[in-house]
């Protein structure tokens, strides 16, 4: 996990940017475009380890509890995701409450950026 900044699409809308920093869509009047955001990167499970005995909504909770540590700290309202574009991986974090926001380009192959809004109060990993 880390925390990257995450700029938006200059087609992204003024309520979607608002909806990003909990405020407003601009600030000192400009469009606000940079959010940051807690990262959670390589989110996976180790081949060696049964899929029976681990899900991955499972791996998700955790990291959702290590993120709700940083927050009580630090503060922050956003996860940030990215992951190829692939239909199982981005079902995956569909259905685990990430919207898909933008793709960037990589070497081999586009990848999706996806963000879920943090829980105030505690961070539960409800939807």
């Amino acid at each position: 996990m880390a925390v990257k900044v995450f700029t938006v699409p200059e087609t992204t809308s003024n309520r979607k940017r608002q909806q990003l920093d909990g405020f407003s869509a601009k600030e000192h009047g400009e469009l606000i475009s940079n959010f940051p955001c807690y990262l959670i990167g390589q989110l996976a499970r180790n081949s060696n380890v049964p899929k029976e005995s681990i899900t991955g909504t499972e791996i998700l909770s955790i990291a959702y509890s290590i993120i709700g540590e940083a927050v009580k700290a630090v503060g922050g309202r956003n996860i940030l995701v990215e992951c190829r574009n692939t239909e199982k991986l981005v079902k995956f974090y569909l259905d685990n409450g990430f919207d898909r926001v933008s793709q960037v380009p990589d070497e081999n192959q586009a990848m999706i950026q996806m963000i879920r809004k943090i829980n105030f109060g505690g961070y539960s990993g409800n939807k």
